[in-house]
């Protein structure tokens, strides 16, 4: 999801979310506040996050940007809400890529009435 649209989500916003906020851009002219930090690439990203003594980060990013951390095996666990909910339409998790990945259920949680959030481990090549 580019960063232009999640400045548009509602309440709660992307400013309530705790912590330090790293965006993924090679646009050189992306005009951000103060207190997040501009990485060009999901390596870059993860150096960044170290360097300011992160020990575990949040992706949200769109579709191309989360093939890009999964191709290059950045991605340990995944969260999926299913919410009750069906479209014919919509924006997908991955952009067309080529990658296949083997998940692990390691927990089913039920975060509200009507929705269940799966929780998956990612698994490495010798897993």
């Amino acid at each position: 999801m580019a960063f232009r649209h999640v400045k548009k989500w509602g309440t709660p916003s992307f400013e309530d979310v705790p912590g330090i906020k790293i965006v993924v851009s090679k646009n050189k002219n992306l005009n951000l506040p103060e207190s997040y930090i501009v990485a060009t690439s999901p390596d870059d990203a993860l150096v960044k996050a170290e360097s300011a003594g992160l020990k575990s980060v949040l992706l949200t990013g769109g579709s191309m940007l989360n093939s890009e951390f999964m191709k290059k095996n950045l991605i340990d666990e995944i969260a999926l809400n299913i919410e009750p909910v069906l479209i014919g339409k919509g924006v997908p998790l991955f952009g067309e890529s080529s990658f296949e990945k083997k998940l692990k259920l390691i927990e089913v949680k039920k975060i509200e009435k009507d929705i269940l959030q799966l929780k998956y481990k990612v698994r490495k090549k010798y897993d």
